[in-house]
């Protein structure tokens, strides 16, 4: 087994946590506790709001990156794409329910608001790729490509 492999597997089997890691470890940031209906922001607080938001992104672009090779790859098994859309499902339902019910009471906080629309997108792109992986499949290795 190479490193690749390796690290797919082991992906495969913590992906469906990074959003709860995410929202838990912006929960100990103090300016992302703040709610995002706060309009009074000292500059200070707002440049720190700024950089953990960035922050936030470029780890939810990472884990959507990896979420998407790792459902695009073919060597995936249909169990595991299975399980993967599932779990995808219901935790980006999970947080938009969440995040619904803080916005509907306006205490809605800003380490709720990336992994919630990351996971509803990764949600989205998964079931897609995961489709389109399963249904190409036997295209791929029982068919020979005529040019």
């Amino acid at each position: 087994m190479n490193i690749y492999e390796a690290l797919q597997r082991w992906l495969g089997l913590l992906w469906w946590i990074f959003p709860v890691v995410l929202v838990a470890g912006g929960l100990l940031v103090p300016s992302l506790r703040l709610p995002v209906a706060e309009a009074a922001i000292s500059d200070t607080t707002r440049s720190d709001l700024y950089f953990w938001l960035l922050v936030s992104a470029v780890l939810c672009g990472i884990w959507l990156l990896a979420a998407f090779f790792q459902a695009s790859n073919h060597t995936t098994s249909i169990t595991a794409l299975k399980t993967h859309i599932f779990v995808s499902i219901l935790l980006s339902i999970a947080l938009a329910a969440t995040s619904g019910f803080l916005i509907g009471h306006n205490n809605l906080i800003w380490a709720l608001v990336l992994p919630t629309g990351a996971s509803i997108i990764e949600a989205l792109v998964t079931a897609d790729r995961a489709i389109n992986n399963a249904a190409q499949r036997p295209i791929v290795h029982h068919k020979k490509l005529a040019v």
